[in-house]
C-alpha cells in the first residue's frame, strides 16, 4: 500500500505478515547570512519500521491501513542574517494497531556553524531475531555546516561510519554545505543502504544514496533512490537525499534532495549569502505498508 486504504482478509488466509514503514524526515534549510557564517541545514532521518507475523485469527476481517507522509523540508530562508528552518517530522504509518510510532527529533536549520541531523528510527522485527532494535540499526542525518556538509553517520558513531545493519530501515539525508564567497562548499552525500549479506569493511551497496550538490556542478542535492522489495531476496527502505551545495558566486544555494521511498530522509539545504534565498530542505520519502497473506 502506498496510499491509505482498507485491507480485507481473504477467507483462505492462514497467517499474515505485515511490514509497516514510516515516512522519512525532512531536511532543514540553510542559513542566509555573510560568507562563512551561513551553514547548511541538517539531513532528515530515515523512517522507523515494524514487522509482525501472526495467525490470521488475530486480525480482523478488515483493517485500516494508514500511510505516513514524508516530512516537509524546511523552507528557504528569505531574511538576511537569519538561521535556516527546521525540517518536519514524518507521518506515522500503521496497519490496524501495528505501528512503530513517531521520531521525536527534527533536522536542524543552518546556523553560523553546524546544525544537528535528525536521528532515525530503528526496526522492530518479529520474524528475524538477529535484527532487534538496539543493535545499532539507527543512523543520523548528515550535519549541516558552514563548510562542507556532513555525511550520514551511525547513531553514537562518527560521521560517515558504515552501518550495514541499516539495510532494512533505509537511510538518512546528507547535510547542506555552507555559503563561502572564496571556497566552494559541497553538500553531504545521503546515506546508502547496504546488503546484510556482505561481510567486509566495505559492504555492498544495494541502494545508492543521493549525491551532494556543488556549485561547479549540480548545486541541488540528488534525490535518494527507491528501496527494494522482492528483488533478489532483499527488502529495504529508500536511501537518503543528498545535501544542497552552498552558495559561492552563483545565483542560488542548492536545495536538498528528496528521500527515497519508503522512508528515506531528505537532504539539508545549502547556505546562502545575504540577498539570496537559502536552499530548502528536501522532503522525506513517504511510508509504505506491505501485507503478505499465506494460504
Amino acid at each position: 500500500y502506498t496510499a491509505s486504504d482498507t485491507w480485507t482478509k481473504d477467507a483462505k488466509t492462514v497467517s499474515v505478515s505485515v511490514i509497516v514503514w514510516n515516512g522519512g524526515g525532512g531536511g532543514g534549510s540553510g542559513r542566509r547570512a555573510t560568507s562563512t557564517t551561513s551553514g547548511g541545514g541538517a539531513g532528515g532521518a530515515q523512517g522507523g519500521l515494524v514487522t509482525y507475523t501472526a495467525v490470521a485469527n488475530l486480525f480482523n476481517a478488515t483493517e485500516t491501513v494508514t500511510i505516513g507522509a514524508g516530512g516537509n523540508g524546511g523552507a528557504s530562508q528569505t531574511t538576511n542574517s537569519t538561521n535556516g528552518i527546521v525540517g518536519s517530522v514524518a507521518g506515522v504509518s500503521s496497519f490496524g494497531n501495528i505501528s512503530f510510532g513517531s521520531q521525536a527529533t527534527t533536522a536542524g536549520g543552518g546556523t553560523t556553524t553546524t546544525s544537528t541531523g535528525q536521528t532515525g528510527g530503528s526496526a522492530i522485527v518479529s520474524w528475524a531475531p538477529a535484527l532487534t532494535p538496539g543493535n545499532n540499526q539507527s543512523s543520523v542525518g548528515g550535519t549541516g555546516s558552514n563548510q562542507a556538509g556532513g555525511a550520514v553517520s551511525v547513531a553514537g558513531g562518527s560521521a560517515g561510519t558504515i552501518n550495514p545493519n541499516n539495510y532494512l530501515v533505509g537511510s538518512c539525508g546528507g547535510g547542506g554545505g555552507g555559503a563561502d564567497s572564496v571556497t566552494e562548499r559541497a553538500g553531504g552525500t545521503g546515506g546508502n543502504v547496504y546488503s546484510p549479506f556482505s561481510f567486509s569493511s566495505t559492504p555492498l551497496i544495494i541502494v545508492a544514496a543521493g549525491a551532494g550538490g556543488t556549485e561547479s556542478g549540480t548545486i541541488n542535492g540528488s534525490d535518494g533512490n527507491v528501496g527494494l522489495f522482492n528483488t533478489g531476496g532483499s527488502i529495504c527502505g529508500g536511501s537518503g537525499g543528498g545535501g544542497g551545495g552552498g552558495q559561492k558566486a552563483g545565483a542560488a544555494a542548492g536545495n536538498g534532495g528528496t528521500g527515497g521511498v519508503p522512508g528515506g530522509g531528505g537532504g539539508g539545504g545549502g547556505g546562502s549569502l545575504n540577498g539570496t534565498a537559502s536552499g530548502s530542505g528536501g522532503p522525506g520519502g513517504s511510508g509504505v505498508v506491505y501485507v503478505i497473506e499465506f494460504f
